[in-house]
């Protein structure tokens, strides 16, 4: 009937249910068909143990009913006999989890046309499961010949045991998932004997269905039937193979079995359950199997799923040591890359101690410095547990030399930087001063290019790399070097933020100046500490800071306490102080600005005191010049210092001769 329901034309597609019941119908009257078979003929009182099937495969005893002499075995009356205290009850599969199985009620038709059944899709197919199963015909349709083909293409009815799936039944169930029949493939399952073929299907069922924790179990209940040494039947083997790829129905690679497995959950990207299975293929394989391929998974695995530590040990078990150098640098940068430093600082690395510092040492040099991860922090850590402290100290130097070339193209940017290279060379100082101080050295190489020396970082600064003409594939740079340089970036740093804070604006030369010009202008500012202790690690002349010092302190305390109540005493006591250590100097231009606009004579007998002509005639030319205004027309003002007649009958006044210099030009007084 379920057949005529599927040829006909305006029927719409089966139910669930319906098809449900179809295959309990199909797998039944194989089940009965095996019962009739047992039949005996004659009278038997009582059970007949039979614990020996086909295939030579043991069975639990099965009661044999007597059936009449008159009767013959395998008919429709010895099957109702055999069936008439037959207990059927529901047992549970532990393979699949149970589905709710309901019965298919019809409802009564108010017509004699067939009822009609509600449409369904098993699985994602775009056709109906009945009609994905129907086999071609050879010959032209009839409905007879179609149900005995569809019958016998699926292998439902042809089993020949209750306890082993067949060749068709586990291939009908691995047709229905390969055409996307998940839902029916496992109702096929729950029917048929769990052997390997069975689990093998169900594991990539599970697997579909995103159960790994299942799929890998039940593949792993598959793997008994592989091996040269594994027990196996000709059905079952053939039953197994008929789903296995290809390469493996031969049932001979234990290790080809779990190499498959492996790649199944690879594809998933579930790592954590491919790793053990290569594990398992490389434990399974023989001598002559090669599997450096086997550990590259394995290794490959484990960094995926973030285990180091087991990532690590497998490093001391690859046999092939191309392989082990590789994984090496894969496991250091893997580690670095997931902000592992900590874990990997941790580690050994017993005989890969050189190459873990080849790949730390090449990334560092490298990699952008300013983008995670920081190799060359990561490498200076590294160099200072090892007790490389010249190792640590040159590859932060360098990150402080590399910091200075990149792009800046803002002042923010600039400062930035300033602030990464101090902290560059401060970390290089530190590690560099746990040497000896004879040995406190790095080398580093130098690049040629064009077959000339490039002009260093430290020459352009400090002019202190050698002779241009000089050509050396190495340049020395001692601790004094390293602080010189921390020195010019502190202070760039510092007197670029100085002057933002007052200006509001800096300069690109701002974050160019030289050593001199650093200590001028701490000197300028007022910063006395910061200019001594820079003119100290610079070597350069610290008379700049002395002379500043003096006119800013000097002149700030006279200010303060000399006053016209002392006559200004104190400040004559500064300049005759300056005269009798070196008349030959020049005294500061505040102070002597300073009589000049107060006491002009008293300047001027000092320096006559001390035999200072010249300048003794500059002051006078200066007092004269400020009591004296000479017009646009050349006619004398009468000032303080005029002698004069006084006038009388209309005579102009008249210039005594000392007076005579007012008539000076700009020539003669230049002249002086």
């Amino acid at each position: 009937m379920f057949i005529i329901f599927s040829q006909r034309d305006d029927s719409p597609s089966p139910t669930a249910q319906v098809i449900d019941e179809l295959f309990f119908g199909l797998r039944s009257s194989s089940l009965l068909r095996q019962i009739a078979s047992r039949a005996v003929e004659g009278e038997v009182d009582g059970p007949v143990e039979n614990t020996q099937l086909q295939n030579g495969v043991s069975a639990a005893p099965v009661l044999a009913r007597a059936i009449p002499t008159h009767m013959r075995a395998g008919t429709a009356d010895s099957m109702s006999l055999q069936l008439s205290n037959l207990q059927v009850g529901v047992v549970q599969s532990s393979l699949i989890p149970p589905q709710a199985r309901s019965q298919v009620f019809l409802p009564p038709s108010k017509s004699s046309a067939i009822p009609s059944l509600p449409s369904t899709m098993r699985g994602s197919g775009s056709s109906p499961l009945l009609q994905t199963l129907l086999p071609s015909l050879k010959r032209s349709f009839s409905l007879p010949y179609a149900s005995d083909a569809f019958l016998y293409s699926n292998g439902i009815i042809s089993s020949d045991s209750l306890l082993i799936a067949c060749q068709a039944e586990v291939k009908f169930a691995e047709d229905l998932r390969k055409r996307e029949h998940y839902r029916a493939a496992a109702d096929v399952l729950d029917w048929l004997p769990k052997n390997d073929a069975c689990c093998y299907i169900g594991g990539l069922l599970m697997l579909h269905w995103e159960e790994y924790e299942q799929a890998s179990s039940l593949f792993e209940g598959a793997s008994r039937s592989f091996g040269p040494m594994a027990f196996r039947n000709k059905t079952l083997e053939k039953a197994l193979a008929s789903v296995l790829p290809p390469s493996l129905s031969s049932l001979n690679s234990l290790s080809a079995y779990y190499e498959h497995l492996a790649q199944l959950f690879e594809e998933k990207g579930q790592y954590q359950y491919s790793v053990p299975f290569y594990r398992l293929a490389i434990e399974s394989a023989d001598q002559e199997v090669e599997t450096t391929d086997f550990w590259h998974n394995v290794f490959r695995g484990q960094i995926a799923n973030e285990y180091f530590e087991q990532a690590y040990m497998s490093l001391a078990e690859m046999p092939d040591v191309t392989l082990r150098n590789t994984s090496v640098a894969n496991l250091v940068t893997a580690m670095c890359e997931r902000n592992k430093v900590e874990m990997l600082l941790g580690f050994d690395f017993v005989g890969f101690q050189d190459d873990v510092e080849e790949v730390l040492s090449f990334k560092a040099r490298n990699a952008h410095p300013l983008q995670h991860p920081i190799y060359s922090k990561i490498y200076y850590s590294w160099s200072i547990k090892r007790e490389d402290y010249r190792a640590a100290a040159s590859m932060m130097y360098q990150r402080a030399r590399i910091l200075d070339q990149l792009d800046k193209p803002d002042v923010e940017t600039r400062h930035v930087h300033l602030s990464f290279q101090l902290e560059a060379y401060t970390v290089a100082i530190s590690a560099l001063s746990l040497l000896d101080p004879q040995e406190a050295w790095i080398s580093l190489p130098i690049l040629l290019s064009s077959g000339a020396v490039p002009q260093e970082w430290r020459q352009a600064n400090f002019g202190t790399f050698g002779p241009s003409d000089e050509v050396r594939d190495s340049e020395i740079v001692e601790l004094s070097d390293m602080r010189k340089e921390l020195e010019l970036c502190r202070g760039r740093r510092q007197l670029v933020v100085q002057k933002m804070s007052i200006r509001g604006f800096v300069s690109d030369e701002d974050f160019e100046i030289l050593p001199m010009e650093v200590v001028r202008r701490y000197a300028q500012i007022g910063m006395f500490e910061e200019a001594l202790y820079s003119a100290r690690v610079f070597e350069v002349d610290m008379s700049i800071i002395f002379t500043r010092m003096v006119d800013t302190l000097l002149q700030e305390s006279l200010e303060r306490h000399d006053t016209p109540s002392t006559g200004w005493q104190y400040r004559k006591n500064c300049l005759e102080r300056i005269m009798d250590t070196d008349r030959t100097s020049i005294p500061p231009s505040w102070l002597t600005a300073f009589f000049q606009e107060r006491e002009p004579e008293y300047l001027i007998r000092t320096c006559l005191r001390y035999q200072l002509i010249l300048p003794a005639i500059e002051y006078t030319i200066l007092m004269i010049k400020k009591v004296c205004h000479i017009s646009s027309f050349g006619n004398v003002v009468r000032t303080r210092l005029t002698t004069s007649i006084p006038p009388s009958s209309g005579q102009p006044a008249v210039c005594s001769g000392r007076d005579n210099l007012c008539h000076a030009d700009s020539s003669t007084i230049q002249s002086y």
